[in-house]
């Protein structure tokens, strides 16, 4: 709580002069406050594999913000990939102060290609919340493997018969168009 005086002076036409006196009551309420200094993370993650992207909290309110939770709140990126965080609380960040949590996002094996949205919430005493998009590109992967490698096998002239087959296994995430040619 902050009194403010406040005094007015001045000069009448008849050359007097006088004064009025008054005070403000000014009540500044606690307001604890954190501004995350990234604007989004946004990777290229291929399908299979993980990678890490950190970003920044800062406190910046009048009063120190406390009981400090993160999240991965909504979206694909949240339900299909496995996001952790580290740390993935505070206790209390002080005013001024940063702090810096590591994100980490797995792609599940053959994930489908595309861009893939989510939302990190980060929480604080008593209800306060901000929010932190999230963008993860699954580049297009095409590969895949047959077996077996070779066949082979000895005929006679003009053998008929079942020669064997050949598995072939997409191990990328995209649909393969593939065009077998017969030779001999």
């Amino acid at each position: 709580i902050y009194y403010l005086n406040l005094t007015a002076d001045w000069i009448n036409l008849n050359n007097t002069s006088n004064s009025s006196s008054t005070s403000i009551l000014v009540n500044v309420t606690p307001n604890p406050k954190i501004r995350v200094l990234e604007q989004n993370i946004t990777k290229i993650i291929p399908a299979g594999t993980k990678d890490n992207a950190t970003f920044t909290l800062k406190s910046i309110g009048n009063e120190n913000a406390t009981q400090i939770n993160i999240t991965c709140k909504s979206g694909v990126v949240c339900q299909d990939f496995n996001v952790s965080f580290s740390p993935e609380n505070f206790s209390s960040i002080p005013i001024g102060e940063i702090r810096y949590v590591n994100a980490s996002f797995e792609v599940k094996p053959n994930y489908q290609a595309g861009t893939h949205n989510g939302t990190i919430e980060i929480t604080w005493y008593p209800n306060f919340y901000a929010q932190l998009p999230v963008f993860i590109t699954v580049p297009v992967n095409i590969t895949w493997i047959h077996q077996p490698t070779e066949l082979s096998k000895t005929v006679l002239q003009n053998e008929t018969g079942y020669f064997g087959s050949v598995d072939i296994i997409n191990t990328g995430n995209a649909e393969i168009n593939l065009s077998l040619i017969k030779n001999g």
